[in-house]
């Protein structure tokens, strides 16, 4: 594939990623600039933005994409060419697009989970550390204006665009955006790549640069690079190598390619914090230390910490292990919930919670257990056991897709461990 084209891919999901955060971002700073109007001294205190869990799933949905596009371009072409089967994938539904992606990788559904949850924790901790850093830098511009003897009439009279180009996240002047949320994506774009590789070893690795008038000194020195796959070399010089890097890796698996000899590589270095194997010590997902300092700044770290706890070092969030099940869990995209009014349909939304989750009855208990194992083979086609499956209750607000109605019920489903849950059933209404 050439890496033109992989560019635009992954420009392309930042296109639909960035609807969604931007518009987060000019609704909650506009709401900012009020609270300012009302008590301007929390200019002088530290403050961040409220949490915004569409923006922040947006970012994850970004940031998994990408990283499964890295999978499927390794996966589907060893000559690195490009195909026009994943060409649609953009502008998929997510979970279609998802669904799609796993089918062409060799990735299994563990992996896939684990992929999933350290994503979902990546975007939580950058888009939270942008909240308090788009907070800072509007607070400066508000200052500014304040002690030129303007006034906050004219941000609150701004458009969208306007309040975002004002401090660097707009589309004319996104200089932000590109840096922290794009790196993000290129990021995870890689980690797939190396992933795939791991899976599949090639004979070394190509480092590809895009050579055009962007590309960086680090970079430039660096392009077509050949060094065998696993040779220290490597342990530094994974991109991106720096904010707003747009490199990769390629594995070479024909042994025409392979030099005779490895030429001596350069000693060119990745800036500060960039270019580790993301899967060395598995520590890709984490935030750099000048992220950390940021995040106890905006006091923030106590918030993050909580989010690892509940997506990385617990099955919390998934529910795929159901004996270490909370009583609630979070709902990554609308979920149909089947009611006996078939013509009318009814979900829980995207970035709603569930509560109240208490297992009915588990494996022989389950009287459709054989028509489950049937039914949900495992990626790699097994079945499942009996005994992995349990029938849960819960508690969610449903929306009538229809008439914009809303309703608290008590829902049912089933769920297996690492097929994740399946069947939601609406059971009674709660008033």
């Amino acid at each position: 594939m050439k890496e033109k084209s992989r560019a635009k891919k992954l420009n392309r999901l930042a296109t639909a990623a960035w609807l969604v955060i931007s518009d987060s971002y000019a609704e909650r700073l506009k709401s900012f600039v009020k609270d300012v109007e009302k008590n301007k001294d929390l200019l002088n205190t530290v403050k961040t933005l409220p949490v915004d869990y569409s923006a922040i799933n947006a970012a994850y949905q970004y940031f998994i994409k990408s990283a499964l596009l890295g999978i499927s371009h390794t996966v589907q072409s060893k000559e690195f060419d490009d195909t026009p089967a994943i060409e649609d994938i953009e502008s998929m539904p997510f979970t279609e697009a998802v669904e799609y992606l796993k089918a062409r990788t060799s990735i299994s559904a563990e992996e896939y989970y684990q992929l999933s949850d350290r994503l979902k924790y990546k975007a939580f901790t950058v888009s939270r550390i942008a909240d308090g850093d788009s907070v800072e830098k509007i607070k400066g511009r508000i200052t500014k204006s304040l002690e030129e003897g303007g006034g906050l009439k004219e941000f609150l009279q701004m458009q969208k665009d306007e309040v975002l180009n004002k401090i660097g996240l707009g589309n004319s002047n996104g200089a932000y955006w590109e840096t922290v949320f794009r790196a993000g994506s290129q990021s995870s774009y890689n980690t797939g790549r190396m992933i795939s590789f791991e899976s599949d070893p090639p004979i070394a690795l190509q480092f590809i640069g895009i050579e055009d008038s962007r590309q960086t000194d680090i970079c430039h020195s660096l392009s077509n690079i050949i060094r065998p796959y696993g040779d220290p070399f490597w342990d530094s010089r994974i991109p991106p190598l720096h904010f707003g890097c747009r490199s990769t890796i390629r594995g070479i698996y024909d042994e025409s390619e392979i030099p005779a000899e490895y030429p001596e590589p350069p000693e060119t270095k990745a800036a500060d914090g960039w270019g580790f194997n993301p899967l060395k010590d598995n520590r890709w997902f984490e935030m750099f230390p000048e992220m950390e300092e940021r995040a106890g700044n905006y006091g923030l770290l106590q918030e993050i910490e909580y989010a690892r706890k509940k997506l990385i070092e617990s099955d919390w969030k998934t529910g795929r292990s159901v004996g270490a099940m909370a009583k609630r869990f979070h709902v990554d995209v609308d979920t149909k919930v089947r009611t006996p009014d078939e013509e009318s349909p009814w979900y829980i939304k995207e970035g709603a919670d569930v509560t109240g989750v208490k297992i009915i009855s588990q494996g022989e208990k389950i009287r459709d257990r054989k028509r489950l194992v049937e039914q949900y083979p495992l990626q790699n086609g097994k079945l499942t056991s009996e005994k992995d499956w349990y029938k849960v209750r819960g508690t969610a607000i449903l929306y009538n897709g229809d008439t914009k109605q809303k309703m608290t019920a008590e829902i049912h489903w089933y769920q297996c461990k690492n097929i994740g849950k399946v069947e939601f059933k609406f059971k009674r209404k709660i008033k």
